[in-house]
């Protein structure tokens, strides 16, 4: 799964797990010198991270921008007597995070969820590609842009949607995004989410989540155990989470479109 080794030897990008995403695609000269059409122009460093790890901390000063090649990892805040509030969940091809383009700090936390292979960019590269290229800087900001209406959603979900079409539509969203990695096998979806992580990422406790994942299991809706995740009633899920599903998903990546492994129906 995780492929450190595939990076080495001067093959960077080779065997690309998160399927060679838009932001990396944007960063590479098709002319370079080595004639490697996945060659990209900034420098690359590789880690792998265990679970449950802080890779960066809120206002921690950084040279990097960070790009996600495979496993989940999260974004959070956190209060002062430790109650966490997750913004964000990355798997393959996400970056973190669009404000570290421009500043030297990010006001998001970033953890891993699983084992997980990072590459680590110099921000000073980054922007100096990124600014050659009108179209390098359009998809770029249209991720930044997709990132920004991910969040007005969650603010949705916490000021106006009650528990169970939170837990509805964080599904949803995450299994379509899976999709489109093409990480499903036989409609089943990896989901390492444990009920904590779930409870933080829609403003409930624990204790509620674990209802209503037993009232969409009673219902006949998903099956989820031992960190696969399968949908049987999507429809349901789409109405009681009351979302247009092609509208938000579009919204949330609209750069995957064009290059992903799986093309947006």
């Amino acid at each position: 799964m995780f492929l450190k080794h595939l990076y080495e030897g001067g093959r960077p990008c080779s065997a690309c797990p998160a399927g060679y995403p838009p932001f990396c695609r944007s960063l590479v000269n098709p002319k370079n010198e080595h004639n490697d059409p996945r060659r990209l122009e900034v420098a690359q460093d590789f880690d792998v991270i265990e679970p449950h790890r802080n890779i960066y901390l809120r206002n921690a000063r950084t040279d990097d921008i960070y790009v996600m090649c495979d496993g989940w990892a999260f974004t959070f805040l956190q209060t002062a007597d430790g109650r966490r509030q997750i913004v964000s969940f990355l798997v393959g091809g996400d970056f973190f995070a669009c404000e570290l383009l421009i500043e030297q700090n990010s006001g998001l936390s970033l953890r891993t969820l699983t084992k997980s292979l990072f590459c680590r960019m110099p921000r000073a590269q980054v922007r100096e590609q990124v600014l050659k290229s009108d179209e390098t800087l359009n998809i770029v900001g249209k991720i930044c842009i997709a990132n920004e209406r991910a969040k007005n959603d969650l603010l949705l979900d916490l000021g106006r949607r009650n528990a169970d079409e939170r837990v509805a539509h964080l599904i949803l969203t995450l299994t379509e995004r899976l999709d489109r990695l093409g990480t499903t096998r036989d409609g089943n979806y990896p989901f390492p989410l444990r009920q904590q992580d779930i409870a933080d990422a829609t403003g409930l406790t624990p204790v509620h989540v674990g209802r209503m994942i037993s009232k969409f299991r009673e219902f006949g809706w998903i099956e989820l155990s031992a960190g696969h995740l399968r949908i049987l009633n999507r429809g349901e899920l789409v109405r009681l989470g009351r979302i247009e599903l092609k509208r938000a998903l579009r919204q949330l990546n609209p750069v995957w479109r064009a290059g992903s492994r799986r093309p947006f129906r």
